[in-house]
């Protein structure tokens, strides 16, 4: 939801390797929807703010303090490698080119932060293939921190991770299930507080 009540939703849609990412508007929570209609100018047939005719994969949200929508995605290449991609916008329907991520290749999250902040997690490669890792932006995206990856204890497997920022104080707080080392069968939750700038 932003500020003005509107709720703005992305999904992943296609199928067979065309999947594009869509995004839709409702002013009357969900009785009507409005497909975004541009990005950089270009129109965008029902919402798709990607690329229909590649493979655009598990888009993620964020809406900032400062009232700024935040999408990021990412596409799959060949062999392990992959891309992440951000846009911005202000109501949902009006989209920015979309701008390559550094580091952070695929599954990416997004966290909005105290004041500018946007926080971001992925992989660094296809998953399966790279480090989890996160970093910082103190401008929402415009230049980023270096990425860090997620301390997963040597020899376990990291399954899954969330981000949580505190608005107040400006901590960061990342929390993730890991297996114990060399033992698929058991797991165990860890977090971490990082600070800030």
């Amino acid at each position: 939801f932003m500020a003005s009540g509107d709720l703005v939703v992305a999904i992943q849609a296609g199928g067979l390797g065309k999947n594009g990412i869509r995004v839709q508007v409702t002013s009357d929570l969900g009785l009507t929807w409005t497909p975004a209609e541009t990005v950089d100018g270009a129109a965008i047939p029902n919402g798709v703010v990607s690329p229909a005719d590649e493979n655009h994969l598990v888009p993620t949200m964020a809406y900032t303090t400062t009232g700024k929508l935040k999408l990021a995605w990412h596409k799959p290449l060949p062999g392990t490698d992959s891309e992440a991609y951000i846009s911005t916008s202000l109501d949902g329907l009006n989209w920015s080119a979309p701008a390559m991520l550094p580091e952070v290749k695929s599954y990416v999250r997004l966290k909005p932060g105290r004041a500018a902040n946007l926080h971001a997690s992925g992989v660094t490669a296809a998953l399966g293939y790279g480090d989890t890792v996160y970093m910082s932006s103190v401008d929402e995206g415009t230049t980023w921190d270096p990425a860090t990856p997620i301390p997963v204890t040597p020899n376990a497997l990291l399954l899954s991770h969330h981000l949580r920022a505190n608005l107040v104080e400006g901590w960061l707080h990342i929390g993730w299930w890991e297996t114990l080392p060399n033992n698929v069968t058991k797991q165990t939750l860890k977090v971490v507080t990082v600070e800030v700038k």
